[in-house]
């Protein structure tokens, strides 16, 4: 008989505890993040068009009003300045209106990401517990199954059983570790995939 054993959860999972981890490590999240980061950047730009430059200057000059005498005249000269290009407004506002629908765009990519990324934790999070709960199952039909074996041997041995009594138990028998095993692997996928979107790595 093979020995029955639960494996014990490898980390506490919650889709709480799961879903922030999940977040930090999705590349979808991160690029989705990076795109808007871009799309941000072009529409700063696209509105330092609107603004005027502005510009100064300062001078400071010394004349003497006369060649042979010792006084200097001291002149101070500062300007300021604003350009503004307004016949290129059309353009700035055909760059600006692309730019917001790039930030929209971005904005929505990101919170759609986020809503994907969202469902899927619930799903790898459901299928976890249901994963366990098989594997529970399974262990008690596999220890129910072994209890069986041994009466049904005994009866055998005393002749209170056919030869095909004997072996539709025995074949009972096997097919409730062939369940166990199979719930074993379940488990250590549904394991491995929050695992995975968590971004955890090391085993417990």
């Amino acid at each position: 008989a093979l020995p029955i054993s639960i494996p014990s959860t490898p980390r506490e999972y919650t889709p709480a505890q799961v879903l922030p981890r999940a977040q930090e490590h999705s590349p979808k999240i991160l690029q989705a993040r990076l795109a808007l980061e871009s799309a941000r950047a072009e529409w700063r730009g696209a509105v330092s068009g609107w603004l005027p430059n502005v510009f100064a200057a300062y001078s400071r000059t010394w004349q003497r009003p006369e060649a042979d005498s010792r006084l200097w005249d001291i002149r101070w000269q500062a300007q300021l300045g604003v350009e503004w290009n307004v016949f290129n407004g059309l353009n700035q506002t055909a760059a600006w209106q692309r730019a917001d629908g790039h930030v929209q765009g971005a904005e929505a990519a990101l919170q759609a990401a986020r809503a994907a990324l969202e469902l899927e934790v619930e799903s790898a999070f459901s299928d976890y517990q249901q994963a366990a709960e098989s594997l529970q199952l399974q262990a008690a039909n596999v220890a129910l199954a072994e209890k069986n074996r041994l009466i049904a041997e005994e009866k055998f041995s005393l002749g209170m059983l056919s030869p095909l009594e004997l072996q539709n138990v025995q074949l009972e028998h096997a097919q409730t570790h062939w369940n166990y095993q199979q719930a074993l692997f379940d488990h250590a996928l549904a394991a491995a995939a929050l695992d995975r979107l968590s971004g955890a790595t090391d085993k417990e």
